[in-house]
C-alpha cells in the first residue's frame, strides 16, 4: 500500500532534519511513518526537505516535487492541500481537536 503523509502545513519545526529540535507533532509523524514503512511504501512531504531522499525506509519529498497518487493520504495537521492528491482513503492526522473540528466533535 502506498501511503503519503502531506506534512506541508507543519512549518514551526523541521520534520525531515532528524538532528534538529522538534515538537510533538513532528515526532508523532516520524514514529507513525516509520512504523508503517515496515509493511508499506511510505512517503512524507516535508517543508525542510531539499530534494528527494530514501532514508530509513521512508521516501522524503520536498514541497516542490512529490507523488500525487496514493492509496492513503494522511493530511497532517489540517486539510490544506488535499486537492493536490488522488487517493482512495483520506485520514486527517490532527494533533488535537481545534479549529479543524470545532463544533463537529
Amino acid at each position: 500500500m502506498r501511503i503519503v503523509f502531506d506534512a506541508r502545513p507543519l512549518r514551526m519545526y523541521p520534520l525531515a532534519n532528524t538532528d534538529a529540535f522538534v515538537g510533538g507533532t513532528e515526532t508523532y509523524v516520524r514514529k507513525i511513518a516509520l512504523g508503517l514503512s515496515k509493511n508499506h511504501s511510505v512517503h512524507v512531504i516535508a517543508n525542510d526537505q531539499e530534494g528527494d531522499q530514501d532514508r530509513d525506509g521512508i521516501y522524503w519529498w520536498s514541497p516542490a516535487n512529490f507523488p500525487t497518487t496514493c492509496d492513503v493520504l494522511v493530511a497532517v495537521h489540517d486539510l490544506t492541500g488535499v486537492e493536490d492528491f488522488t487517493a482512495h482513503t483520506l485520514i486527517l492526522m490532527s494533533n488535537g481537536i481545534g479549529a479543524n473540528l470545532a463544533g463537529n466533535e
